[in-house]
């Protein structure tokens, strides 16, 4: 294999990572709020339930993205800023 196609396959595991952990930390901010406003043993299953359920989601999300489009390809588009793309000079 190829060294760039290691480096590749690397930077799709990272921001693959990152896909996951989005629906995850929502879901945890959700969680945490649920149980710190009333501490309990129901609560604390629920959050962990939503965390889980956010994990869950995360991965599936992720890998139905890197099948069709790439990780990559998609947080580039997702992060690109189109004001930037414009000369400042054109106005």
């Amino acid at each position: 294999m190829k060294l760039s196609k290691v480096f590749e396959f690397i930077a799709e595991i990272i921001v693959w990572f990152q896909i996951v952990m989005s629906p995850t930390l929502i879901c945890f901010a959700i969680g945490s709020i649920i149980y710190f406003m009333n501490p309990g043993e129901t609560n604390l299953i629920i959050a962990i339930g939503l965390i889980f359920i956010g994990l869950v989601g995360g991965i599936l999300y992720a890998n139905k993205i890197w099948r069709t489009k790439g990780t990559v390809s998609f947080i580039s588009r997702v992060s690109a800023s189109p004001e930037l793309d414009t000369d400042s000079n054109d106005k």
